[in-house]
């Protein structure tokens, strides 16, 4: 008996440990997975140059016409996770409605001499091309644009489904006449995780800067060419552009300006920024200078509001079973050896002892019942381990309020029972979760008791926790 026991527990460490060798992927080969979901973007401007006099604007001159300039940025796809998808979501400032550049005097001047003859009479020549947009383009692979020449076949054009105004966050939504080849949607992170990113989080900054070009024919605009710099979150905070507060996550994962648009990953995969801005940089004194992406939650907004769907992250189902399976291997060593021991020291029991075998503590049956509003007498079960999530956009929610029911935001709040415990979280409405008078903060999770009632937004809308039976 005592050599088939360890036989056993033989069988059971080895299956314990190789299970807990099948680890999960690191960030950084999770975020080198996810450059699949990153696209250059290329914007086109029909321009004008002109012949500026800076001591006298008024003296000018138009100089060339049909000029066409190119501007670059990055995006990222949404939609299914892992999926081709046609929509890419990227900054406003990359697909800018117009364009307005100094150009290099000296550069034109080889081309025309003429111009230094111009410039006797205009004593501060300045050469100014301005234009307006008129295509824009998911590039391909780097053969896209080469010596300044798009070619089309390469690249796929797009319509800019929204672009956020000067009082909206910098964001675009750009959706693509097919998709490219590999490029696939990216998960965004759950509105109920937004309090999770920290100070000292690990993230990934994915995109194109301009170095990538720099010495190159080309523009770079393949998944090879996606660069990929790692850093830590180092604080929340607002960033004023151009009298737009916007919330930002400031990190320490380089970008420049070709980043702009491209995502910000979290160590799992998640997208939860978009890089947006960086300022401070300055070779000469040192400084590291500060890199800022707008937060996700932004990015989830402006998608449900135009109804196009995305997937949020979701553990791997794998890994999950894999963790449980070892878990259990080594609960089960636990118990065999617990047994073993008390099977040594403790004494046979009697057959009168041996039939007093305590009752098992009955489980407690959470119930949500609507007392005013929408749900009024109605009745909800609340499952061990499955979240409830209450709101008004169908494909989010599983108890859904009829749309513009007053006071309830698209995802308003979620509750979860987990190991006996119901706890509520609001999920960053707009009027508020309120528990037995209390105001909730975001994503702050409150336990729940027999009798506790939930107004959202207001008293009108009003449910009570209660057993099995109901009140």
């Amino acid at each position: 008996m005592k050599r088939r026991v360890c036989s056993i527990l033989a069988i059971l460490a080895l299956a314990a440990s190789l299970l807990a060798g099948c680890q999960t992927k690191d960030g950084g080969t999770v975020a080198n997975e996810a450059r699949n979901g990153v696209a250059r973007v290329l914007s086109v401007y029909d321009c004008t140059t002109y012949l500026v006099d800076s001591t006298d604007p008024n003296n000018s001159m138009e100089y060339e016409t049909g000029v066409i300039r190119m501007r670059s940025g990055s995006s990222f796809g949404v939609g299914t996770t892992g999926e081709e998808t046609q929509d890419f979501i990227t900054n406003r400032h990359v697909v800018e409605t117009n364009y307005m550049a100094v150009e290099d005097f000296d550069e034109y001047a080889e081309r025309n001499s003429d111009l230094y003859k111009i410039q006797e009479a205009f004593p501060g020549l300045i050469i100014l091309t301005m234009g307006e947009l008129s295509e824009v383009y998911l590039l391909e692979d780097d053969y896209a644009v080469r010596e300044g020449v798009l070619n089309t076949d390469r690249a796929a054009r797009c319509e800019v489904v929204y672009k956020g105004n000067d009082y909206e966050p910098d964001l675009a939504l750009l959706h693509a006449s097919r998709t490219l080849d590999g490029r696939v949607a990216l998960p965004l992170l759950d509105a109920a995780e937004d309090a999770t990113v920290e100070s000292g989080n690990e993230v990934y900054a994915l995109g194109y800067p301009s170095t990538t070009d720099d010495k190159n024919p080309t523009v770079a605009a393949s998944v090879d060419r996606v660069t990929l710099t790692q850093g830590v979150v180092s604080l929340h905070s607002q960033y004023n552009d151009n009298n737009v507060i916007t919330d930002i996550i400031q990190h320490t994962a380089d970008i420049n300006h070709g980043n702009s648009g491209g995502p910000l990953l979290d160590k799992r995969g998640a997208v939860i920024g978009v890089n947006t801005w960086g300022w401070g940089q300055d070779d000469s004194t040192g400084d590291a200078g500060v890199n800022g992406s707008s937060e996700i939650k932004y990015v989830r907004d402006r998608l449900d509001d135009l109804k196009i769907k995305y997937d949020t992250y979701k553990d791997d189902n794998n890994s999950t079973v894999i963790a449980v399976i070892a878990a259990a291997a080594v609960v089960a060593i636990v118990v065999v050896v617990v047994v073993l021991k008390k099977k040594k020291s403790a004494p046979k029991p009697s057959d009168s002892e041996a039939a007093a075998v305590p009752a098992a503590a009955p489980v407690q049956e959470f119930r949500i019942q609507g007392l005013a509003g929408a749900f009024a007498g109605r009745r909800f079960a609340i499952n061990e381990g499955v979240p409830v999530r209450i709101g008004v956009d169908p494909n989010a929610n599983d108890l859904v309020f009829p749309p513009k029911t007053g006071g309830i935001s698209r995802s308003h709040c979620v509750l979860l029972l987990q190991n006996g415990q119901l706890t509520i979280q609001d999920l960053g409405s707009t009027y508020g979760t309120i528990v037995d008078g209390q105001r909730l903060a975001k994503g702050v999770q409150v336990t729940l008791r027999m009798g506790s009632r939930i107004a959202l937004g207001s008293e009108q809308q009003t449910f009570v926790i209660t057993g099995k039976g109901g009140v």
